[in-house]
C-alpha cells in the first residue's frame, strides 16, 4: 500500500511537470542525455554529436533512465525498474558507444544519484520504503548509509551538503550535512517541494512562494547569504550558471500571447539581457561546450550560443 501511494504521488508530479525527469552530461561535441517520459521515441539514453552540421542523435539505451553522469569512458545512469510504481531502479553503467551494459547496484532500491570524484552519492529506499542517503564506490562496493529515515524525497547535494524542502515542517528550503547534522534554514519563505531550487557550484537558485500565490526568485551563496532577487513578470526555469552569468528560461503569458525566451543576468542581479527567443514547445536538453542545446517539437536538435546565435538547426 505504501508503495502504491508513493507511486500515485510521483505519477501526479510527473504529469504536472514539476519533477525533473531528464538528465544530461556533455563535452564540446558530444551530449549524452535522457529522454523524458512523455516522449516514447526518445525515452532512454541518447547521444547527440553536436557538430553544427547534422547534430545527429542515436539512442544508446532504450528504456526509462534518469540521473545520468559521465565518468571517463563510462556513462552511469539509473535504469528504472519496470515493475515499480515509483522512480526506483538500479544504477548501471555502459561504454560511450552503448556497449558493455553493467549493473553497479542490485535490488532496484535507488531513486537518484550523483557522482563526486570516485564516489557515488545516492538516495533510495530501505526494505520498509523509508528514504535514505548513502555513498558507495564507482563499482558499487563499500556501500555506507549516511542518513536513514530521511523526511524528504526530492533533494540536491553538493560539497558535503544536502539541500531539500522540509514538507513536514514549514516548506522552507534547508541544508544539512550528509550525516544529517547541522540543519540550517536557507529560505525565509515557502518553496514547492519539487523543481523549486537548483545548485550551480557555489551558487544557489531558488523560487519562494510569496503573498497571494506569487513567486519571488533568488540567487544566493550556498549558505543563503549574498542573496539577490531576480525580477520577472512571468515564470523562470534555471538553465546554467557560467562566467558569473546566470542563464534561465523566462515565460511571460498574457490573455492573448505566450512569450518564451532564454535570458541571462549577472550574479549580483544586474545586467539582465535577452539571449534568444524560444518556441513554446522547444526543450533544453543540455550543454555542449559553450552552447545551449535544444530539441524542437519536431525532433530538430539545434544550438544557441552565449551570444544568441542559433547554429544550423537540422533534423536529427
Amino acid at each position: 500500500m505504501k508503495k502504491m501511494l508513493l507511486g500515485i504521488v510521483m505519477a501526479l508530479l510527473l504529469l504536472n511537470g514539476s519533477l525533473p525527469v531528464t538528465a544530461a552530461a556533455g563535452t564540446n561535441d558530444q551530449l549524452f542525455w535522457t529522454g523524458s517520459f512523455d516522449e516514447p521515441n526518445w525515452l532512454g539514453v541518447n547521444l547527440t554529436v553536436v557538430d553544427g552540421k547534422k547534430n545527429e542523435t542515436r539512442r544508446l539505451y532504450k528504456g526509462a533512465a534518469t540521473s545520468l553522469a559521465v565518468v571517463g569512458d563510462w556513462i552511469y545512469f539509473l535504469k528504472q525498474d519496470p515493475d515499480s510504481e515509483v522512480i526506483m531502479g538500479n544504477i548501471v553503467k555502459m561504454k560511450k558507444d552503448g556497449s558493455k551494459l553493467t549493473e553497479v547496484t542490485k535490488g532496484n532500491d535507488i531513486q537518484q544519484f550523483y557522482v563526486e570524484g570516485q564516489s557515488i552519492y545516492f538516495g533510495g529506499y530501505d526494505r520498509n520504503y523509508n528514504f535514505q542517503l548513502g555513498v558507495m564506490s564507482l563499482n558499487g562496493t563499500g556501500k555506507k548509509i549516511l542518513l536513514s529515515k530521511a523526511q524528504f524525497w526530492s533533494y540536491s547535494a553538493i560539497k558535503g551538503f544536502v539541500f531539500y524542502v522540509d514538507m513536514n515542517k514549514d516548506s522552507r528550503l534547508y541544508r544539512i550535512k550528509q550525516n544529517g547534522s547541522g540543519k540550517t534554514a536557507i529560505s525565509a519563505g515557502k518553496l514547492e517541494e519539487y523543481g523549486s531550487f537548483a545548485l550551480y557550484g557555489d551558487t544557489l537558485y531558488y523560487a519562494e512562494i510569496a503573498s497571494k500565490g506569487t513567486t519571488k526568485w533568488y540567487l544566493s551563496d550556498l549558505d543563503g547569504k549574498n542573496k539577490k532577487a531576480l525580477a520577472s513578470k512571468g515564470t523562470l526555469a534555471p538553465i546554467s550558471y557560467r562566467d558569473k552569468w546566470f542563464y534561465y528560461e523566462e515565460t511571460v503569458r498574457t490573455s492573448k500571447t505566450t512569450v518564451r525566451s532564454l535570458q541571462k543576468i549577472k550574479r549580483d542581479g544586474t545586467g539582465k539581457q535577452a539571449v534568444s527567443n524560444l518556441s513554446p514547445n522547444d526543450r533544453f536538453i543540455g550543454l555542449a561546450g559553450a552552447a545551449f542545446v535544444y530539441k524542437a517539437h519536431d525532433g530538430t536538435i539545434y544550438q544557441i550560443g552565449q551570444d544568441g546565435k542559433i547554429t544550423n538547426p537540422t533534423k536529427s
